[in-house]
């Protein structure tokens, strides 16, 4: 099973992104669903003697849904906003390579 787990972590790390969408995905559908249905039930027995019973046990699920849809289109506009361009792009391995042996060269004449 930890080999399961480690190619997973792996594939997770070469999505980026992505993979943070997944996983935030994976969080509702296993952990805020259930736990609005459970509050939706509550509510339900709340209300019972309520004039709202009729009202809230027949659409008490396609309210939780709307808010579960609104919750998912905010994270959706958070994860998609572009990110700040850096001022240079990043050096290629060959460039990285010039600059450091320019840095280690001793001083010329004239410097110190």
């Amino acid at each position: 099973m930890s080999g399961f787990w480690a190619a997973f972590g792996r594939h997770l790390k070469e999505c980026g992104r992505n993979g943070t969408t997944f996983l935030i995905a994976m969080f509702f559908v296993c952990v805020a669903l259930p736990i609005a249905c459970k509050f939706g039930l509550y509510l339900t027995e709340k209300f019972s003697d309520s004039a709202l019973k009729d009202f809230w046990h027949d659409y008490w699920h396609v309210i939780v849904f709307a808010m579960m849809v609104m919750c998912a289109f905010w994270i959706y506009r958070i994860l998609s906003r572009p990110r700040p361009r850096t001022l240079f792009s990043p050096m290629s391995h060959d460039e990285i390579r010039v600059a450091r042996s320019k840095l280690m060269k001793s001083p010329g004449p004239g410097q110190v």
